[in-house]
């Protein structure tokens, strides 16, 4: 059973389309828990345009628990329900709520890192995981009371695994799908491999005769899906229909030259093509509903989503080490250059996707504009940050400069809060310079991001508005 949170409040979003309408459950991240069980009742985190409130289901549908506070971010159970509102992997101290099934208390949670292992419920087994490459990961169970280690093999793993019983399942990145996969502990090998439709699942929890997980498709709203067990909860999403026939496009995945993306087509002919590439850089992009798209989409933009060879998913695809801003730079172009059909071309990019879009621009090629997304052009634009994570990306991946005469020559729009913490907005500003053809939108209250309804309102309106001085018009 498939159950969407449904539709959120009027809120500032609201005039933009039915497309912020839809409230769904949180980030598909495996970072961030969205979703548990905690004494057999289920609890989920609505996702940042709703607000980050906890819900409860309950027979008669969704229900809101105010006292635990909002803009939430972290679940975790036990003894008790704790709901965190930051990151419990950054940071000192979280602020929070603990619940007892009863009542709600407000607390100091101190930020711990995740758990190296994940323990079987009621046997003395663990499974552990070491990332050895982007997209591969080296996968152990063993006994917690001998220490052995019963079995050790490599996967492209995606998020947390979950017992149930004698079985580990683990999601396998098996792009534009994932495959669900059952190790046995009977066996010592894994026994099942159950494949999923186009789409992402992830928060996968098992509790007894239980299993949910979040599940999102290019054209569904991640939701909650729930059945008995394990293999039931695959066997109800392959027969979920996503049912498209009110979405302003239609989807499909691709290879396109070494990149592979999601192409995502509006109804008729389209006014132009928007080339989107995400952060990270190892990140990726899956085939899963965005609301950025289906706006545009809207707009009459066909919206390519790129995963280039420095994604999580491109090291798999091309195995030979990446040149950051330099190899994924030359996929964007050949991507672009391989469509030759005359429609304008708009590259942009979160985070690190806008330094990868500038890069792209030095490389050569015709684009009618660029577009910053709480990114990046410059890598001396990092040098005023203070965050850990760009310290230590920084210190990893020496970048090359963009070329900034190629730059000025077409129209530029940097959205960015003014609360960055990654990308201070004073060197976005500073970093200007004399561009002819730069539009600055600051994000009051926004930090790395666009995590609010009225963020999303003003930054989108502002995306299409300056869409139609580069070559399109709203329909």
């Amino acid at each position: 059973m498939i159950l969407s949170l449904g539709q959120r409040a009027p809120n500032a979003a609201s005039s933009l389309g039915p497309d912020f309408d839809r409230a769904r459950v949180g980030a598909l991240s495996g970072a961030e828990r969205c979703l548990t069980v905690f004494q057999g009742r289920l609890f989920a985190v609505g996702d940042r345009h709703s607000g980050r409130w906890l819900y409860e289901h309950t027979p008669g549908g969704w229900r809101r628990h105010t006292r635990a506070g909002s803009w939430l971010h972290h679940l975790e159970g036990g003894a008790s329900l704790q709901a965190w509102d930051g990151d419990p992997i950054s940071g000192n101290v979280l602020s929070g709520s603990a619940y007892d099934g009863q009542s709600w208390t407000a607390s100091a949670v101190a930020a711990q890192p995740r758990p190296p292992l994940i323990l079987h419920p009621d046997a003395p087994f663990a499974y552990r995981a070491r990332r050895s490459y982007p997209g591969m990961s080296v996968c152990e169970v063993s006994d917690t009371k001998s220490d052995e280690v019963i079995g050790r093999w490599r996967a492209p793993t995606m998020g947390d695994p979950a017992w149930e019983d004698e079985t580990l399942w683990l999601l396998y990145e098996a792009w534009p799908r994932q495959e669900v996969v059952g190790w046995s502990l009977r066996s010592r090998e894994v026994t099942e491999r159950l494949p999923l439709p186009e789409g992402a699942l992830s928060n996968l929890t098992v509790s007894p005769g239980r299993a949910v997980a979040v599940w999102s498709d290019a054209y569904t709203p991640s939701s909650v899906v729930t059945a008995d067990s394990v293999p039931k909860l695959v066997a109800e999403l392959n027969r979920h229909c996503p049912c498209p026939a009110d979405q302003p496009y239609t989807a499909r995945t691709a290879f396109v030259e070494d990149a592979c993306a999601i192409v995502h087509t509006p109804l008729g002919s389209p006014t132009g093509r928007i080339v989107m590439l995400h952060g990270g850089p190892h990140s990726s992009v899956w085939p899963v509903y965005s609301p950025l798209v289906a706006f545009l989409c809207r707009l009459g933009w066909e919206v390519v989503a790129v995963n280039p060879r420095s994604s999580s998913l491109g090291s798999r695809f091309l195995p030979n080490s990446c040149r950051h801003g330099v190899d994924d730079a030359l996929d964007v172009v050949n991507l672009v250059d391989s469509a030759d059909d005359g429609l304008p071309v708009v590259l942009a990019g979160w985070s690190y996707g806008a330094y990868l879009a500038g890069r792209a621009v030095s490389a050569g090629g015709q684009y009618a504009g660029l577009v910053s997304l709480s990114g990046f052009l410059s890598p001396k634009s990092l040098e005023a940050s203070s965050h850990q994570a760009v310290k230590a990306f920084r210190e990893a991946l020496p970048l090359p400069e963009p070329r900034q005469e190629r730059l000025a020559r077409i129209p530029l729009l940097a959205i960015h809060g003014r609360a960055d913490d990654r990308i201070p907005i004073s060197q976005i500003v500073a970093d200007a310079g004399d561009h002819p053809a730069y539009t600055l939108v600051e994000l009051a209250g926004e930090g790395h991001g666009i995590i609010t309804d009225t963020g999303a309102a003003l930054a989108y309106a502002s995306l299409a508005d300056w869409l139609t001085t580069v070559g399109g018009n709203p329909r």
